[in-house]
Protein backbone atom coordinates (compact mmCIF):
# COMPACT_ATOMS: atom_id res chain seq x y z
CA UNK A 1 0.00 0.00 0.00
CA UNK A 2 3.08 2.62 0.67
CA UNK A 3 4.04 2.11 -2.79
CA UNK A 4 0.61 2.76 -4.40
CA UNK A 5 0.51 5.79 -2.43
CA UNK A 6 4.03 6.84 -3.56
CA UNK A 7 3.25 5.68 -7.33
CA UNK A 8 0.31 7.62 -7.38
CA UNK A 9 1.50 10.77 -5.81
CA UNK A 10 4.66 10.99 -7.94
CA UNK A 11 2.41 10.78 -11.07
CA UNK A 12 0.49 13.70 -9.81
CA UNK A 13 3.17 15.19 -9.72
CA UNK A 14 4.71 14.57 -13.30
CA UNK A 15 1.15 15.23 -14.61
CA UNK A 16 1.11 18.76 -12.82
CA UNK A 17 4.38 19.52 -14.32
CA UNK A 18 4.19 18.38 -17.74
CA UNK A 19 1.11 20.97 -17.44
CA UNK A 20 2.62 23.58 -15.80
CA UNK A 21 5.31 23.23 -18.83
CA UNK A 22 2.97 23.12 -21.47
CA UNK A 23 0.88 26.67 -20.32
CA UNK A 24 1.93 30.06 -21.86
CA UNK A 25 4.47 31.90 -20.05
CA UNK A 26 2.12 33.35 -17.00
CA UNK A 27 1.12 29.81 -16.32
CA UNK A 28 5.09 28.88 -16.31
CA UNK A 29 5.33 31.65 -13.49
CA UNK A 30 3.16 29.59 -11.10
CA UNK A 31 4.44 26.01 -12.39
CA UNK A 32 7.24 25.88 -9.72
CA UNK A 33 4.74 26.46 -7.29
CA UNK A 34 2.51 23.89 -8.20
CA UNK A 35 5.31 21.28 -8.55
CA UNK A 36 6.23 22.32 -5.06
CA UNK A 37 2.67 21.79 -4.04
CA UNK A 38 2.23 18.36 -5.59
CA UNK A 39 5.67 17.73 -3.69
CA UNK A 40 4.60 18.39 -0.42
CA UNK A 41 1.39 16.29 -1.47
CA UNK A 42 3.29 13.23 -1.68
CA UNK A 43 5.72 13.83 0.93
CA UNK A 44 3.14 14.40 2.91
CA UNK A 45 0.78 10.98 2.19
CA UNK A 46 4.59 8.93 2.49
CA UNK A 47 5.25 10.37 6.07
CA UNK A 48 0.90 9.33 6.51
CA UNK A 49 1.65 5.89 5.16
CA UNK A 50 5.01 5.25 7.09
CA UNK A 51 3.18 6.39 10.26
CA UNK A 52 0.19 4.35 10.16
CA UNK A 53 2.17 2.02 9.73
CA UNK A 54 4.10 2.35 12.50
CA UNK A 55 1.00 2.29 14.43
CA UNK A 56 -0.01 -0.87 13.27
CA UNK A 57 3.09 -2.67 14.12
CA UNK A 58 3.56 -0.84 17.48
CA UNK A 59 0.23 -2.13 18.06
CA UNK A 60 0.92 -5.64 16.55
CA UNK A 61 3.85 -5.77 18.80
CA UNK A 62 2.24 -4.63 22.09
CA UNK A 63 0.13 -7.67 21.40
CA UNK A 64 3.27 -10.11 20.62
CA UNK A 65 4.98 -9.00 23.99
CA UNK A 66 2.09 -9.14 26.12
CA UNK A 67 1.46 -13.00 24.67
CA UNK A 68 4.89 -13.74 24.88
CA UNK A 69 5.34 -12.51 28.43
CA UNK A 70 1.67 -13.79 29.50
CA UNK A 71 0.24 -10.15 29.91
CA UNK A 72 2.71 -8.10 32.01
CA UNK A 73 5.09 -6.33 29.25
CA UNK A 74 3.22 -2.98 31.01
CA UNK A 75 2.69 -1.83 34.51
CA UNK A 76 -0.55 -2.22 35.92
CA UNK A 77 -0.34 1.40 36.57
CA UNK A 78 -0.12 2.22 32.79
CA UNK A 79 -2.91 -0.25 31.69
CA UNK A 80 -6.71 0.68 31.20
CA UNK A 81 -8.49 -1.40 32.67
CA UNK A 82 -12.44 -1.25 32.89
CA UNK A 83 -13.62 -2.41 35.98
CA UNK A 84 -17.35 -3.93 36.59
CA UNK A 85 -18.75 -4.70 39.63
CA UNK A 86 -22.37 -6.59 40.46
CA UNK A 87 -24.47 -6.20 43.72
CA UNK A 88 -27.13 -8.15 45.23
CA UNK A 89 -28.04 -6.67 48.54
CA UNK A 90 -30.90 -7.65 51.41
CA UNK A 91 -31.91 -4.72 53.04
CA UNK A 92 -34.50 -4.31 56.22
CA UNK A 93 -34.62 -0.49 55.97
CA UNK A 94 -35.37 -0.18 52.49
CA UNK A 95 -35.30 3.52 52.76
CA UNK A 96 -32.20 4.01 54.88
CA UNK A 97 -30.44 2.23 52.82
CA UNK A 98 -31.40 3.42 49.13
CA UNK A 99 -30.45 6.70 50.84
CA UNK A 100 -27.24 6.14 52.10
CA UNK A 101 -25.99 4.51 48.80
CA UNK A 102 -26.43 7.61 47.28
CA UNK A 103 -25.13 9.55 50.05
CA UNK A 104 -22.14 7.41 49.81
CA UNK A 105 -21.99 7.54 45.83
CA UNK A 106 -21.61 11.64 45.82
CA UNK A 107 -19.42 11.50 48.96
CA UNK A 108 -16.57 9.26 47.22
CA UNK A 109 -16.81 11.39 43.75
CA UNK A 110 -19.05 9.18 41.55
CA UNK A 111 -22.51 9.47 40.41
CA UNK A 112 -25.62 7.49 39.63
CA UNK A 113 -26.14 6.30 35.83
CA UNK A 114 -29.87 4.99 36.22
CA UNK A 115 -31.80 4.27 38.88
CA UNK A 116 -35.48 2.24 39.36
CA UNK A 117 -37.49 1.76 42.57
CA UNK A 118 -40.56 -0.72 42.31
CA UNK A 119 -43.50 -2.90 44.54
CA UNK A 120 -45.10 -1.90 47.39
CA UNK A 121 -44.23 -2.64 50.71
CA UNK A 122 -47.91 -4.04 52.16
CA UNK A 123 -47.70 -7.51 51.17
CA UNK A 124 -44.69 -10.35 51.19
CA UNK A 125 -44.39 -10.77 47.56
CA UNK A 126 -44.62 -7.04 46.75
CA UNK A 127 -41.99 -5.81 48.50
CA UNK A 128 -39.91 -3.10 46.95
CA UNK A 129 -37.06 -3.39 44.70
CA UNK A 130 -34.42 -1.14 43.63
CA UNK A 131 -31.68 -1.88 40.96
CA UNK A 132 -29.09 1.10 40.68
CA UNK A 133 -26.67 1.55 38.24
CA UNK A 134 -23.30 4.12 39.95
CA UNK A 135 -20.16 4.96 38.28
CA UNK A 136 -17.34 5.33 41.41
CA UNK A 137 -13.56 6.57 40.93
CA UNK A 138 -11.74 3.44 40.23
CA UNK A 139 -9.75 3.79 43.51
CA UNK A 140 -12.60 4.01 45.93
CA UNK A 141 -14.59 1.05 44.51
CA UNK A 142 -13.72 -1.34 46.99
CA UNK A 143 -14.36 1.48 49.62
CA UNK A 144 -17.93 1.70 48.24
CA UNK A 145 -18.31 -1.93 48.56
CA UNK A 146 -17.32 -2.49 52.27
CA UNK A 147 -19.60 0.23 53.06
CA UNK A 148 -22.30 -1.16 50.81
CA UNK A 149 -21.39 -4.26 53.46
CA UNK A 150 -22.01 -2.38 56.73
CA UNK A 151 -25.39 -1.04 55.57
CA UNK A 152 -27.09 -4.16 53.73
CA UNK A 153 -26.87 -7.71 53.53
CA UNK A 154 -24.50 -9.25 50.68
CA UNK A 155 -25.64 -12.14 49.31
CA UNK A 156 -24.02 -12.10 45.70
CA UNK A 157 -21.43 -10.59 44.41
CA UNK A 158 -20.18 -10.82 40.90
CA UNK A 159 -16.84 -8.80 39.80
CA UNK A 160 -15.20 -8.54 36.07
CA UNK A 161 -12.40 -6.63 34.92
CA UNK A 162 -11.00 -5.79 31.19
CA UNK A 163 -8.36 -4.70 29.47
CA UNK A 164 -8.23 -2.07 26.67
CA UNK A 165 -4.52 -1.19 26.96
CA UNK A 166 -4.31 -2.51 22.98
CA UNK A 167 -7.19 -0.48 21.67
CA UNK A 168 -6.41 3.11 23.36
CA UNK A 169 -3.02 2.59 22.34
CA UNK A 170 -4.55 1.84 18.98
CA UNK A 171 -6.68 4.76 18.45
CA UNK A 172 -4.57 7.14 20.31
CA UNK A 173 -1.75 6.33 17.81
CA UNK A 174 -4.04 6.76 14.67
CA UNK A 175 -5.34 9.99 16.42
CA UNK A 176 -1.79 11.62 16.49
CA UNK A 177 -1.25 10.55 12.96
CA UNK A 178 -3.71 12.61 11.58
CA UNK A 179 -3.32 15.43 13.70
CA UNK A 180 -0.07 15.38 12.09
CA UNK A 181 -1.93 15.34 9.06
CA UNK A 182 -4.15 17.87 9.52
CA UNK A 183 -0.97 20.42 10.20
CA UNK A 184 0.26 19.88 6.76
CA UNK A 185 -2.88 19.37 5.00
CA UNK A 186 -3.60 23.25 6.82
CA UNK A 187 0.05 24.27 5.45
CA UNK A 188 -0.64 22.98 1.92
CA UNK A 189 -4.05 24.41 1.52
CA UNK A 190 -2.00 27.64 2.63
CA UNK A 191 0.22 27.56 -0.62
CA UNK A 192 -2.52 25.63 -2.92
CA UNK A 193 -3.21 27.87 -6.18
CA UNK A 194 -4.76 26.06 -8.71
CA UNK A 195 -8.59 25.34 -7.63
CA UNK A 196 -8.62 21.19 -8.03
CA UNK A 197 -5.67 21.24 -5.38
CA UNK A 198 -7.91 23.26 -2.92
CA UNK A 199 -10.63 21.29 -3.72
CA UNK A 200 -8.72 18.08 -3.19
CA UNK A 201 -6.89 19.14 0.15
CA UNK A 202 -10.78 20.34 1.66
CA UNK A 203 -12.15 17.26 1.20
CA UNK A 204 -8.98 15.29 2.69
CA UNK A 205 -9.22 17.75 5.64
CA UNK A 206 -12.80 17.51 6.34
CA UNK A 207 -12.41 13.51 6.16
CA UNK A 208 -9.52 13.87 8.74
CA UNK A 209 -11.09 15.84 10.41
CA UNK A 210 -14.20 13.62 11.01
CA UNK A 211 -11.71 10.91 11.65
CA UNK A 212 -10.46 13.11 14.55
CA UNK A 213 -13.75 13.49 16.11
CA UNK A 214 -14.57 9.65 15.94
CA UNK A 215 -11.03 8.90 17.75
CA UNK A 216 -11.25 11.49 20.60
CA UNK A 217 -15.19 10.47 21.40
CA UNK A 218 -13.20 6.38 21.78
CA UNK A 219 -10.73 7.88 23.69
CA UNK A 220 -12.99 9.54 25.83
CA UNK A 221 -15.35 7.16 26.47
CA UNK A 222 -12.41 4.94 27.21
CA UNK A 223 -11.01 7.15 29.95
CA UNK A 224 -15.05 7.57 31.73
CA UNK A 225 -15.40 3.64 31.56
CA UNK A 226 -11.57 3.37 33.12
CA UNK A 227 -11.62 6.21 35.46
CA UNK A 228 -15.42 5.23 36.78
CA UNK A 229 -16.19 1.88 37.69
CA UNK A 230 -19.11 0.18 37.33
CA UNK A 231 -21.18 -1.18 39.57
CA UNK A 232 -24.71 -2.64 39.57
CA UNK A 233 -26.59 -3.15 42.49
CA UNK A 234 -29.92 -4.90 43.31
CA UNK A 235 -31.73 -4.04 46.80
CA UNK A 236 -34.50 -6.00 47.70
CA UNK A 237 -36.49 -5.03 50.81
CA UNK A 238 -36.54 -8.37 53.09
CA UNK A 239 -38.17 -8.67 57.04
CA UNK A 240 -35.68 -11.54 57.56
CA UNK A 241 -31.84 -11.59 56.10
CA UNK A 242 -30.25 -14.62 54.53
CA UNK A 243 -28.48 -16.27 57.63
CA UNK A 244 -24.80 -17.61 56.47
CA UNK A 245 -24.48 -20.82 55.14
CA UNK A 246 -24.29 -23.67 57.70
CA UNK A 247 -22.28 -26.53 58.12
CA UNK A 248 -23.28 -28.99 60.75
CA UNK A 249 -26.73 -30.98 60.18
CA UNK A 250 -28.71 -30.11 63.26
CA UNK A 251 -28.09 -26.42 62.82
CA UNK A 252 -29.48 -26.93 59.22
CA UNK A 253 -32.61 -28.45 60.49
CA UNK A 254 -32.75 -26.14 62.78
CA UNK A 255 -32.88 -23.32 60.56
CA UNK A 256 -34.91 -25.08 58.04
CA UNK A 257 -37.86 -25.65 60.86
CA UNK A 258 -37.26 -21.81 61.52
CA UNK A 259 -38.00 -20.96 58.06
CA UNK A 260 -40.98 -23.27 57.82
CA UNK A 261 -42.72 -22.10 61.04
CA UNK A 262 -41.63 -18.11 59.65
CA UNK A 263 -43.48 -18.91 56.45
CA UNK A 264 -46.60 -20.42 58.18
CA UNK A 265 -46.89 -17.33 60.11
CA UNK A 266 -46.38 -14.99 56.88
CA UNK A 267 -48.75 -16.83 55.38
CA UNK A 268 -51.10 -16.30 57.71
CA UNK A 269 -50.28 -12.71 57.66
CA UNK A 270 -50.83 -12.35 53.84
CA UNK A 271 -54.02 -14.07 54.26
CA UNK A 272 -55.28 -11.65 56.63
CA UNK A 273 -53.87 -8.79 54.83
CA UNK A 274 -55.41 -9.75 51.75
CA UNK A 275 -58.86 -10.80 53.39
CA UNK A 276 -58.96 -7.20 54.64
CA UNK A 277 -57.83 -5.17 51.17
CA UNK A 278 -60.32 -7.24 48.97
CA UNK A 279 -62.79 -7.04 51.86
CA UNK A 280 -65.08 -4.96 49.29
CA UNK A 281 -65.23 -7.25 46.61
CA UNK A 282 -66.39 -9.89 48.74
CA UNK A 283 -69.45 -8.18 50.11
CA UNK A 284 -70.32 -7.05 46.92
CA UNK A 285 -69.79 -10.38 45.16
CA UNK A 286 -71.72 -11.68 48.38
CA UNK A 287 -74.69 -9.49 47.70
CA UNK A 288 -74.74 -9.76 44.24
CA UNK A 289 -75.00 -14.00 44.99
CA UNK A 290 -77.37 -13.58 47.78
CA UNK A 291 -79.64 -11.40 44.85
CA UNK A 292 -79.42 -14.08 42.14
CA UNK A 293 -80.15 -16.40 44.69
CA UNK A 294 -83.42 -15.30 45.97
CA UNK A 295 -84.77 -14.55 42.09
CA UNK A 296 -83.95 -18.15 41.32
CA UNK A 297 -86.11 -19.50 44.55
CA UNK A 298 -88.94 -16.95 43.65
CA UNK A 299 -89.22 -18.17 40.21
CA UNK A 300 -89.00 -22.03 41.45
CA UNK A 301 -91.99 -20.91 43.40
CA UNK A 302 -93.96 -19.80 40.52
CA UNK A 303 -92.88 -21.65 38.48
CA UNK A 304 -93.97 -25.41 40.58
CA UNK A 305 -96.97 -23.17 41.89
CA UNK A 306 -98.18 -23.11 38.60
CA UNK A 307 -97.76 -26.78 37.90
CA UNK A 308 -99.37 -27.13 40.78
CA UNK A 309 -102.54 -25.22 39.16
CA UNK A 310 -102.68 -26.92 36.28
CA UNK A 311 -102.53 -30.04 38.71
CA UNK A 312 -105.52 -29.11 40.50
CA UNK A 313 -107.31 -28.52 37.47
CA UNK A 314 -106.71 -31.77 35.66
CA UNK A 315 -107.50 -33.51 38.97
CA UNK A 316 -111.00 -31.59 39.07
CA UNK A 317 -111.86 -31.95 35.57
CA UNK A 318 -111.25 -35.83 36.15
CA UNK A 319 -112.67 -35.90 39.12
CA UNK A 320 -115.79 -34.30 37.14
CA UNK A 321 -115.98 -36.68 34.30
CA UNK A 322 -115.70 -39.45 36.56
CA UNK A 323 -119.13 -38.11 38.23
CA UNK A 324 -121.00 -38.05 35.08
CA UNK A 325 -119.97 -41.64 34.13
CA UNK A 326 -121.38 -42.62 36.99
CA UNK A 327 -124.39 -40.81 36.72
CA UNK A 328 -124.94 -42.16 32.91
CA UNK A 329 -124.39 -45.79 34.48
CA UNK A 330 -126.75 -45.88 36.93
CA UNK A 331 -129.87 -47.74 36.64
CA UNK A 332 -133.26 -45.20 36.08
CA UNK A 333 -135.91 -45.74 38.06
Amino acid sequence: MKNTVRITALVLALTLALFATACSAPKNAAAPAASSTAAEMSQMFDAHAEEGETSADTAAGMDKGDSATGGNMLPDSSRKLIRRVYLNVEALDFDSLSASITQQISALGGYIEQSEISGNSYRREGRRYSHIVARVPKAKVDEFIGTVGELGNITNKQESVEDVTLQYVDVESRKKSLKIEQERLLALLEKAEKLEDIIQLEQRLSQVRYELENYESQLRTYDNQVDYSTVTLDVNEVERVTPAEEKTVWSRMTTGFQETVYDIGEGGQNFAVWLVVNLPYLIIWAVLILAVVIVLRKVKRLAMGDTQKLHRKKWRKDLTELDNSADDNSPKQ
